[in-house]
């Protein structure tokens, strides 16, 4: 087994330009991003997670891309190198005045319909409202 490396890369103005952890030769980081990006003034521009070369984290979106003003710009949650998110959509596009301007819900790398997106949020408020009842009863 390799020894982990990390990889540093500079701007000419000495900043930090990206970071990249790695494993047998592989982007790979399991207590953080396996990569992480800034901009010329020190700012952060991306942040990704990979364990085993695939993007994958199971407590968050893998990929998180931001604007310069520091505004997430993208986010999108993937294991196994799929998209995929059966809470939320999987991807999130942003304005950089914080609105949402595209969600993809997707489950297992596939794009889901608007019936399955609405079968799933029905689903999702009826767990929550079960949990609220139960939650009720019990005190």
């Amino acid at each position: 087994m390799n020894k982990p490396e990390h990889i540093v890369s500079y701007y000419n103005n000495g900043l930090v330009k990206y970071e990249e952890w790695y494993v047998n030769g592989q982007r790979h980081r399991v207590d953080g991003p396996a990569c992480i990006g800034y901009y010329n003034n020190g700012l952060v521009k991306y942040e990704e997670w990979y364990v085993n070369d695939q993007r994958h984290r199971v407590d968050g979106p893998a990929c998180i891309y931001y604007y310069e003003n520091e505004q997430v710009k993208y986010e999108e949650w993937y294991v196994n190198d799929q998209r995929h998110r059966v809470d939320g959509p999987a991807c999130i596009y942003y304005y950089e005045n914080e609105q949402v301007e595209y969600e993809g819900w997707c489950v297992n790398g596939k794009l889901l319909t608007e019936e399955q997106i609405e079968e799933i949020k029905w689903s999702l408020q009826f767990n929550k409202d079960l949990e609220e009842t139960l939650s009720k009863e019990h005190r």
